[in-house]
């Protein structure tokens, strides 16, 4: 783990003892879309660097930045440090990552702006040679970019330099990429649910690149967000961007091969390489959807394919819902589209919802099946959520903070519709069996309510680098197990500590980090009927956590602790038992040692002990109290009473009598 500190006048942050951080020097023309810009030193040259610092609730990609680092040769933003840092400009922690600083502007200032088209050889020389071998180097290290974009490509030096990538690393895969560069399938999901992808992502956003540079900037500025849509799916996106702008045959041939829709016919790496060594290729022609002998309306608009009707649907939820009520999808498919295998698909997906008025949960996952039947490739969606379906557990993450979108996740695995998608495909890959056990486990979280699981769960356990959000780290930056403990400890020794130190986040990120944590102090920790077990089974959590890191010494954490044993040591009804168990956990908690704390607190013979000895001293009590009553109501006084224990008074002493007599002559006769 990099480590951070800070100058003794707070003008720099030292990162990792090798390189100055310095949070006076805001250099905003850096700025990543999730992730702000700051200077940076390299101490021994002094070379200038930046700093980019990621905001607090994401992610980033540092699997990435281990496989890139100091990869200096190729025309790309690598990160060369990183790390957690103090970061005074934030109030907190922040995970930082420096980077060498680029000499040149971005080829697009800002998404949206114009500039001046390029020409045709201007792009070849200084955009398509340069970049090509680092998504050849890219894809042998098993590394998707998902961050091509006119605005993160910046020149070399001059502006008559050749082109490097930017960065790629400080949010989750394609999250700011805009819909433009993105093929349909990711225009149709949210920008955090669209995933790692493949290869050819990157080469159709290359070639979306190529075109806004032809165009000087965004060539559908003029269309909304459903009209892009509707021209990819129905022209295709070699005529939705490119239009009727005059191309030469070798710029359109590399255009009709990039911007392909579909991708297991969009030209690859190999492809291109060709093209740039002479080759030339038959141009590829578009794979278009069937198109329908009539419309079918959607709030008005018509459509004319089954995937356009299901974007659609997708975007106007309460349509679908409708048109599930009114059970005419099917009947449209097979008279327009004349496919009876799709409409036999629909209505079958439509199920016993149609015409239903009760049950909106149900309405809502027949139109997301209904939506799979239509357009098989496209996002998993209900309601608002839409995902790739490699991307589930990352658009989860980044789009946490929308409660709406976190009950639909909620339902969405509840109603196990990712394994109904994995069952509509018409092509299967071969990593679908893996998600499907995946979704399995997702699943079973969901289905448990106790702290350590739900939706919380599933956050940390399908984000490995997801930062703990718990309300009580605030101010920290917890993404590993390692990080957990301290900074608890930071918050014990501030002397400002909530109710507990475990929370329902912290408790799930715990569970995702460290394997093997009983599920019975799951259980226990959820037991507010029992407060004794409900702290004890908090101490042995963190003791859990301990084991696994390896860590020790702290103090104040341990005391923190303590502090809430309490209801284990008044538990304690004999009161030297009391003291003992007091005095036990106060030495433990000196040791900080979070397992003999919890150990100290919980002695079961001791326990034990004192639940004998307590209920024998409780029927001593009763027998005393019911002769108290007796002699304050009078009843020894009684004649009859008298009587009675008069008569047993005399049984015993006879009885006495009897035997010692027996046993004087028993004696006298023997000798």
């Amino acid at each position: 783990m990099a480590t951070s500190s800070a100058s003794p006048n707070g003008e720099t942050i030292a990162l990792n003892q090798s390189i100055d951080l310095l949070p006076g020097e805001r250099l905003p023309e850096f700025d990543s879309p999730q992730a702000e810009a700051y200077g940076a030193r390299e101490r021994q040259t002094g070379n200038h660097l930046m700093v980019l610092i990621a905001r607090p609730d994401l992610p980033p990609r540092r699997d990435v930045m281990g496989k890139l680092v100091r990869q200096e040769r190729i025309s790309m933003l690598s990160a060369v440090s990183w790390g957690i840092a103090d970061w005074p400009p934030a109030g907190g922690q922040r995970f930082v990552a420096v980077f060498p600083r680029p000499r040149g502007r971005r080829l697009q200032p800002e998404p949206g702006a114009r500039f001046e088209p390029w020409r045709e050889d201007e792009i070849l020389r200084r955009l398509i040679e340069p970049i090509t071998p680092v998504l050849r180097d890219l894809e042998a290290r098993s590394i998707t970019h998902r961050a091509i974009r006119a605005d993160n490509i910046f020149r070399e030096g001059s502006a008559e330099s050749t082109c490097m990538l930017g960065e790629c690393v400080m949010a989750p895969p394609a999250m700011d990429q805009p819909t433009i560069y993105e093929p349909i399938e990711g225009m149709l999901a949210l920008p955090g649910g669209r995933g790692r992808g493949f290869a050819a992502d990157d080469l159709y956003a290359l070639g979306v690149t190529i075109a806004v540079l032809l165009a000087g900037g965004d060539p559908l500025e003029d269309m909304d967000e459903q009209a892009r849509v509707e021209s990819k799916i129905h022209r295709g996106s070699y005529a939705t961007l490119i239009g009727r702008t005059r191309l030469s045959l070798p710029m359109m041939e590399v255009l009709r091969g990039l911007l392909c829709d579909q991708r297991i016919e969009r030209w690859t790496l190999h492809d291109l390489e060709l093209w740039l060594g002479g080759r030339r290729l038959s141009p590829k022609q578009p794979s278009l959807p069937i198109r329908g002998q009539r419309p079918y309306s959607v709030e008005g608009q018509s459509h004319w394919s089954a995937r356009a009707v299901a974007a659609a649907l997708s975007t106007n939820w309460d349509a679908g819902v409708a048109a599930i009520q009114r059970n005419d999808l099917s009947t449209w498919v097979r008279r327009a589209l004349s496919d009876e295998e799709l409409a036999e698909r629909v209505a079958s997906a439509a199920g016993a919802s149609a015409g239903s008025s009760r049950g909106g949960g149900l309405r809502d996952r027949a139109v997301s099946r209904v939506l799979m039947a239509l357009d098989p490739p496209a996002p998993l969606r209900l309601r608002g959520f839409a995902s790739d379906i490699d991307a589930v557990g990352q658009a989860l993450s980044v789009h946490y903070g929308d409660a709406d979108l976190r009950q639909a996740f909620g339902e969405m695995v509840q109603a196990k519709l990712p394994q109904t998608w994995l069952d509509s495909q018409l092509l299967s890959r071969s990593e679908h069996g893996m998600l499907r056990k995946s979704f399995d486990v997702m699943h079973h979280f969901m289905s448990r309510s106790e702290a350590g699981c739900g939706i919380e769960r599933c956050l940390y356990e399908y984000n490995e680098h997801q930062p703990c959000l718990s309300p009580i780290l605030e101010g920290d930056y917890v993404s590993e197990s390692a990080d957990l403990l301290p900074a608890l400890e930071r918050i014990a020794a501030s002397g400002n500590v909530p109710d507990s130190p475990i929370d329902r986040h912290v408790a799930a990120f715990a569970c995702a980090r460290v394997k093997g944590i009983p599920d019975r102090l799951l259980r226990a920790m959820a037991d507010g009927d029992n407060p004794t077990l409900q702290q004890l089974s908090i101490a042995y959590f963190l003791a859990e956590v301990q084991r696994s890191t390896g860590q020790s010494g702290f103090p104040h954490l341990s005391a923190w602790i303590a502090r809430l044993l309490a209801p284990v040591v008044e538990a304690f009804h004999n009161r030297d038992r009391r003291k003992a168990a007091a005095e036990a956990i106060e030495k433990a908690a000196a040791s900080g040692n979070l397992f003999a704390l919890a150990r100290a607190a919980d002695d079961p013979d001791s326990r034990e002990q004192d639940e004998s000895g307590f209920a024998q001293a409780r029927a001593e009590y009763a027998s005393m109290a019911q002769e108290i009553a007796e002699l304050e109501s009078g009843k020894l006084l009684d004649p009859q009473h008298v009587r009675l224990r008069s008569r047993q008074a005399s049984s015993l002493v006879a009885g006495c009598v009897s035997s010692l007599g027996l046993l004087l002559l028993t004696v006298l006769y023997v000798t």
